[in-house]
């Protein structure tokens, strides 16, 4: 149990250089909790999310290859990496669909990882990227990655004179 969401701690998002910067958007975590919220619908499940990367200072960040005033230097973005159910990690391709999917405005892909942020009009520059971090391309949409979710399943009984004849899930 996190202290900030269900499965994620202030701790995970701290600036590695050691200054002590942890103060990330609630909104971002959130977010997060929403990415695993999803990826556990799916049939391989979510084991965790491992944040590589959360809130930096702007020396940190540069020593990194970041900006002074990117992303991260704001507390609204975080480097992850989802894993399944059986501990194998889940493509940086579909991670970054299911981000676009749940509303995330800043998405770049990694090597072995994703970037997501929150970014609008009034907390960032610009209020929108999608992009690759490894060629610098921009992209459109990260749409076609996206996993389906497996159909609800519904449990029908159907009952004659109080007793239960039939129950199936369909």
């Amino acid at each position: 149990m996190g202290d900030m969401t269900r499965h994620f701690d202030r701790r995970e998002f701290k600036c590695k250089c050691g200054c002590g910067k942890d103060d990330v958007s609630p909104e971002l975590v959130n977010k997060l909790e929403e990415i695993y919220q999803y990826c556990s619908k799916l049939p391989t499940g979510c084991k965790c999310i491992i944040v590589n990367s959360g809130c930096r200072c702007s020396k940190h960040s540069v020593a990194v290859g970041g900006k002074t005033n990117d992303a991260h230097t704001c507390s609204i973005a975080a480097d992850i990496t989802v894993y399944n159910s059986d501990g194998v990690p889940y493509a940086p391709t579909t991670i970054a669909a299911i981000a676009e999917h749940l509303g995330f405005s800043g998405i770049g892909l990694m090597a072995t990882n994703v970037h997501v942020d929150i970014r609008n009009k009034t907390n960032y520059v610009n209020a929108h990227w999608f992009g690759s971090e490894v060629t610098g391309e921009n992209i459109d949409t990260f749409e076609k990655y996206l996993p389906a979710l497996p159909a609800a399943k519904h449990k029908i009984t159907v009952m004659y004179d109080g007793k239960t004849i039939i129950e199936t899930e369909v």
